[in-house]
């Protein structure tokens, strides 16, 4: 069940993403920022809007040997608030490393602190943490995300 769950989570993440032209993309110099079990991770954006009511973060470390990479995806994002990710909410975070695949389907939430709009497109900006569980049972907690 939860290699079924992990599946659905990521082929909605990349459903969102997909189809996407690179002018469809808001280009940030920004940055996602979080700690990984308490320790510092910062990624490069790949994409950060809001597109048909959905939230889409998406960020990469390409430094590290591993390429980590983060991904955030909340349905019916209209306003700013709090929006939980976890189990059976339809809304996903996953993290990888060392091409393991973490999702935050135990507990987590992303508030959206603000919404503005550049280039035509919908820009959010927030906080985020979840806790996050492995297909073997590992789990890492996520805490001070920003995006």
């Amino acid at each position: 069940m939860k290699k079924l769950f992990v599946v659905f989570i990521s082929l909605n993440f990349i459903a969102a993403t997909c189809g996407k032209k690179v002018e469809d993309v808001i280009p940030t110099l920004g940055a996602v920022s979080m700690k990984v079990n308490g320790a510092n991770w910062t990624g490069q954006v790949i994409a950060i809007m809001i597109d048909n009511e959905s939230l889409v973060v998406n960020a990469v470390n390409p430094t590290v040997s591993n390429q980590e990479t983060v991904g955030i995806v909340v349905g019916k994002v209209t306003q700013t608030g709090t929006y939980k990710v976890k189990g059976r909410t339809g809304n996903a975070f996953i993290f990888s490393s060392k091409a393991i695949t973490y999702s935050g389907i135990e507990d987590g939430e992303v508030t959206v602190t603000a919404i503005k709009t550049a280039g035509g497109k919908t820009v959010p900006s927030g906080t985020f943490k979840a806790t996050c569980i492995a297909p073997n049972g590992t789990k890492i907690v996520v805490t001070e995300g920003k995006f």
